[in-house]
């Protein structure tokens, strides 16, 4: 066909590979092309050119080829991990695991490259895998890569990949062995979610608290900003649970969360130390005329009745309140100093708040110090009777 299209005219050559019987029975694979170089006046074919190759070397190679590529893709379609073949970043085998993994067929895996099938936030870790592989060095191949992927109807899936180079057909090509992580990815985000968020509330906890507090005073030191520190505890909150029973103070607390995150901008953060005390973290504010209308704000919130199965509640608290960098730098400082303005409020009166001062600390220490001595001189008999008053109780 090809040489009857050349000597037509419908082709500029021909070119085609055939079988011939030899002599001796047996036969060879023959690779001929040529044209035709001379023509009479009413076009018909007089002299043709071309050359002919044996090629029978070259047929059976690739004929053990194919037969180990088919070989191998009859391994991977049988394997319970998804496996894709890629050549060039185009997918050209795909087992019918991967198919039901990213819900589609196989002519649509073709159809579309590799990359099509990553999420945007993980392109850029699929470019790093696929160039380091291409290039062959141990990044691709030393370790398994997570990434995100997208199914055809957009469903997100966390994989585990595990790539490796092969040679199929004489092409260099990448062989991903995919496996769903999605269930092992949720169980470690429940974990760390219930490291650090409280279950009752669902606030951030103290751990997860101080690591925000940590990385405000790290970005407010590189950049001079500032923020404040709130510490709030409720005045009254132990007779709620000793008259009515802890479910009762558990929706009251659950209450108050909702109450204090409805106070405060969404760039700030609410955080339960546990019990019946709550912390703030407030960036970008430190002037005490705008900290004491949020105070007074959060004490009106809290003030308001709260209805649990027909009992009124009344909650008040107290708010202590420190400020970075003009108080101190250190997230520990910063917690200990609201905590005594905190009990200053308390001394001052229910629903009030106190701002941190150096004399609070200095009577704070004072107070402690009093406390160990005293102890220190119980211990050691350092205490004597200077006067005994004698009372006659008739008289």
């Amino acid at each position: 066909e090809a040489l009857q299209a050349h000597v037509e005219g419908r082709a500029d050559q021909f070119s085609c590979e055939y079988r011939m019987r030899c002599v001796d029975g047996s036969f060879k694979w023959i690779f001929s092309r040529g044209r035709v170089v001379d023509r009479s006046a009413g076009g018909e074919p007089l002299r043709m050119v071309g050359i002919q190759s044996d090629i029978t070397a070259h047929k059976d190679m690739r004929l053990q080829l194919d037969e180990t590529d088919s070989s191998l893709k009859a391994l991977l379609s049988g394997m319970t991990d998804g496996v894709m073949i890629s050549q060039n970043g185009q997918c050209t085998f795909s087992n019918l695991a991967i198919q039901v993994l990213l819900q589609c067929t196989e002519a649509e895996m073709k159809h579309f490259r590799c990359e099509d099938w990553v999420h945007e936030h993980s392109k850029p870790d699929w470019e790093k895998i696929f160039i380091s592989a291409q290039e062959g060095t141990d990044f691709a191949r030393s370790r398994h890569h997570e990434l995100q992927m997208l199914s055809k109807t957009g469903r997100s899936l966390w994989v585990e990949l595990i790539v490796s180079t092969l040679q199929l057909q004489g092409k260099l090509s990448l062989m991903i062995i995919v496996r769903d992580i999605s269930q092992k990815k949720q169980d470690e985000q429940l974990i760390w979610h219930q490291a650090n968020f409280d279950f009752l509330t669902g606030l951030p906890n103290r751990h997860l608290f101080m690591d925000k507090l940590e990385n405000e005073i790290k970005r407010s030191s590189r950049a001079g900003g500032v923020f404040s520190v709130m510490f709030i505890d409720l005045d009254n909150f132990k007779e709620i649970n000793d008259t009515q029973g802890h479910e009762h103070g558990d929706k009251v607390l659950q209450e108050i969360s909702r109450r204090l995150l409805g106070s405060v901008r969404e760039s700030d953060t609410v955080a339960r130390l546990g019990g019946d005390e709550f912390t703030l973290l407030i960036p970008g504010l430190a002037e005490r005329e705008q900290l004491g209308a949020l105070a007074n704000k959060i004490l009106g919130n809290i003030s308001h009745p709260i209805e649990i199965a027909g009992n009124t509640h009344y909650v008040s608290a107290s708010i202590g309140i420190t400020a970075f960098p003009e108080d101190t730098v250190a997230a520990d400082e910063l917690m200990q100093n609201a905590d005594q303005a905190m009990y200053s409020a308390k001394r001052m009166g229910r629903s009030n708040f106190s701002f941190f001062s150096a004399t609070m600390q200095m009577l704070s220490r004072s107070k402690n110090e009093l406390l160990n001595d005293l102890h220190r001189a119980v211990a050691c008999s350092e205490f004597y009777l200077a006067y005994q008053p004698i009372v006659n109780l008739n008289s």
